[in-house]
Formats: C-alpha cells, structure tokens, sequence
C-alpha cells in the first residue's frame, strides 16, 4: 500500500539483482543474508504482482490473463537455461553466468518502472488510508479459518513439494549426459511450462 504496485515489485526485483551478485563470487557470510533479503523481496514482488493483475482483471478474463501471465513467466525457464546450457559448453568462466542474468534482471527491473498505474478498485477504500498493522495481521489471521483457503492448503503444499523435485531432483536427470545438458533439459521442461499455462488460462 504505501510503495504501491509498481515500486514493490521493483523493490522486490532488487533482492533477485543482489543474489544474483553475490552468485558471482559465492561467500557463505553473503549468501544467508542474501538469501534472506531475497525472500523477503519475493514475498514483496510476489504480492504486488498478484495485486497488481487482479487490479486490471475482471471475472470473465482473470483466468485468461493469469494464464498468459504465467506463460510469459515461464519463459525465463527456456531463455534463462538455454542461456545456461551456452555458457557452460564454452570456455567461458561460470561467473560470467551470472553477469549475463544480472544484466537480464537489471533491465527488468528498469522495465517494471515503466507500468501504468493500476486501477483503483474502491475508491472510498483508497480515501480512508492505509491499513493498520494490526488490521492487517487480524485479516490474515482470518483466512486461515476461511473454508476456501483451507480447501487450497493441499494445492500449496502439493505446488511446494512439486518446486523442489521439479528444480531439485528432476535437473539432475540431464547431469548424467554432462553438466551442459541441465540447461538445455530445464528449458524443455519450461517450454511445456509455458503451453501449459497458456491452456489452462484458455480454459479457466
């Protein structure tokens, strides 16, 4: 609320940009922080830019567009792990990796200033102010009793123990042909990623 969408979500992207850099020359004493730092910037840009989405979505076309989002998004799975299977064939040092996605982020976060405003939905909500910290807390507290969040509990448990085989387990299955190989099996994986999310935003 007192950022709004556009500079939360650039904030956000921000903590991504540092743990990128610290990825260059991997420090244990900069790694936890930076790990910190961009969890706390994921929850930021995460939450604006689901705010920010519902903000410009209707009931007809919010399936439509989450999917076309989602699609999008995924494709930094095909062009992120193509980039990655390239760089590791050649003879170039690793760190140059991640000078490559710290460029890459760099411009995507520049890019997300230039969003329009997003539509207010209620705008007497807008006139009464921000939210208190306690309001805020009451309200979260609140979903968890509510029947339809706990009918998504299983999905999220399900979507986070899926993240970890899926970018965990599963990339290991192309480190048997060569380290190479990782980035170019993830970015087949990201590429059907991205069909799937454009059909389910069809159907939705």
């Amino acid at each position: 609320y007192y950022l709004g969408h556009k500079w939360s979500m650039f904030a956000g992207s921000l903590a991504y940009l540092f743990f990128i850099g610290v990825n260059m020359k991997p420090i244990a004493g900069l790694m936890f922080p930076a790990s910190i730092l961009l969890g706390m910037g994921a929850a930021l840009l995460w939450s604006a830019q689901g705010a920010y989405l519902a903000r410009w979505s209707n009931d007809k076309n919010v399936g439509m567009l989450s999917g076309l989002f989602f699609g999008f998004f995924m494709l930094n799975l095909v062009a992120g792990n193509l980039i990655s299977g390239a760089v590791l064939q050649s003879s170039l040092p690793s760190y140059w990796l991640f000078i490559i996605f710290l460029i890459i982020g760099s411009v995507g976060a520049v890019g997300l200033l230039t969003l329009r405003p997003a539509p207010v939905s209620n705008k007497d909500d807008h006139e009464q102010g921000p939210p208190s910290v306690r309001s805020l807390l009451l309200s979260t507290l609140r979903m968890f009793a509510d029947k339809r969040m706990l009918l998504f509990l299983p999905i999220m448990i399900a979507s986070g123990l899926s993240q970890e085989y899926f970018f965990g387990t599963f990339p290991h299955v192309g480190s048997d042909y060569g380290t190479s190989m990782i980035g170019y099996v993830m970015a087949v994986f990201g590429g059907t990623e991205v069909i799937g999310s454009l059909i389910s935003g069809r159907l939705s």
